[in-house]
């Protein structure tokens, strides 16, 4: 009887697989746990390459979020973002970005300032990136 009591009516819970339903929230959280990943590096070291790919990644998906793209296009470009998040964190990676970079590109707001960012990259990081952008080998003299 006590067993009986304690009992509830749960067929009416709905038991179909989750989904991520606000996309940007998902993505400050995984922004804010990259970013709090980085903080155990040193002060002067600034965030890590894969912060600013996360920041980039947070970005882009905001940016298609308000853009009045079909959603076959949108798709198509999604499916490209992660590529594109790993290409950056490599150039960054290989060219040694400054930290005074990184922390900029991280402390970017939206793709402007992301792009306004990029232009302190030296001439051959900015090559190297645009390079990786058009999907091209960077090669290792000019990107550092």
């Amino acid at each position: 009887m006590i067993a009986g009591t304690s009992r509830r009516d749960y067929t009416g819970l709905d038991r179909s697989a989750g989904r991520v339903e606000n996309v940007g929230v998902h993505s400050a959280l995984l922004l804010i746990a990259v970013l709090a990943a980085g903080c155990s590096r040193g002060a002067s070291d600034g965030p890590p390459c894969g912060s600013v790919g996360a920041k980039f990644m947070a970005l882009a998906k905001d940016d298609l979020e308000h853009k009045s793209a079909d959603e076959a296009m949108r798709r198509a470009v999604e499916a490209q973002l992660p590529a594109m998040r790993d290409s950056i964190v490599h150039v960054c990676t290989d060219g040694k970005w400054a930290s005074g970079v990184r922390s900029c590109l991280v402390d970017a707001n939206d793709r402007v300032a992301f792009e306004a960012c990029e232009q302190q990259l030296t001439d051959p990081q900015r090559q190297a990136l645009d390079r990786s952008a058009r999907g091209e080998e960077a090669s290792g003299s000019e990107s550092k």
